[in-house]
């Protein structure tokens, strides 16, 4: 993960897409309070272990928030 100070834009760059979608949902899980650091990271583990032996998360699947409007975004 990488944040960019400049554009205020979080950047993920794993080696897989699915892992992608999981970091940047547990990130907004932690800037929204869901979850705190020690939870986010277990549940990351959690998910990558399951995920290896064949099952499946809503984590990996896609964006569980809705992903800012460019447009939207004020400087």
């Amino acid at each position: 993960m990488a944040p960019n100070p400049d554009t205020n834009e979080l950047t993920a760059s794993a080696l897989d897409e699915r892992e992608n979608f999981l970091l940047l949902n547990l990130a907004d899980d932690l800037v929204t309070e869901k979850r705190g650091v020690a939870d986010a990271q277990a549940f990351r583990d959690r998910v990558l272990r399951l995920s290896a032996a064949g099952k499946s998360s809503p984590y990996l699947a896609g964006f569980l928030f809705e992903p800012p409007n460019e447009k939207a975004i004020v400087p």
